[in-house]
C-alpha cells in the first residue's frame, strides 16, 4: 500500500477546481474520489471511474475556492497488472487544475514496481 499527501494551493477569487485522475504503465486501474472537511471527516463522493471505459477521468471539485481551504481531498485507487509477467511497474497521477492550469501542489504522483498482481493507492491533499 503506497501514501502520499500534499498540500494544494487554490486562488480563492479563482474558478471551480477539477481534478483529474492519470493511470500509467499501460495498467488496469479503479478510483474514488472524496471531499471532506476540514476535520477529516464528513467524507462526500466526488467522483468514481476507471481507464479502461472510454470515459473522462476528469471532475468538478464541486464546491468553490473560496470554501475548500483546509479540507480534504482523497483518491482511493486499486492498480492491477495487465498481465503476469514480473518486474511490471505502476504510477498514478492526480492532478488538480484551477482555470485550466495545475495549481502549485497540484501535481501529485506515484509510482512503483508491483510485487503483487495489484497494489492499493490512498492520495490525499489539503486545501491551503
Amino acid at each position: 500500500m503506497a501514501s502520499t499527501t500534499a498540500s494544494v494551493t487554490l486562488n480563492p477569487a479563482g474558478g471551480m477546481p477539477e481534478v483529474e485522475v492519470i493511470f500509467g504503465q499501460a495498467q488496469v486501474g479503479l478510483y474514488r474520489s472524496f471531499l471532506w472537511d476540514n476535520q477529516g471527516n464528513n467524507p462526500q463522493l466526488l467522483a468514481h471511474g476507471n481507464n479502461v471505459d472510454g470515459l473522462p477521468d476528469k471532475f468538478s471539485v464541486g464546491t468553490a475556492a473560496s470554501a475548500l481551504s483546509g479540507r480534504y481531498l482523497s483518491v482511493e485507487a486499486v492498480v492491477q497488472t495487465a498481465t503476469s509477467a514480473s518486474g511490471q511497474l505502476y504510477s498514478i497521477t492526480v492532478l488538480v487544475r484551477q482555470d485550466g492550469s495545475v495549481v502549485p501542489g497540484g501535481l501529485i504522483q506515484d509510482n512503483g514496481q508491483f510485487t503483487s498482481n495489484s497494489v492499493a493507492l490512498f492520495e490525499f491533499a489539503r486545501f491551503v
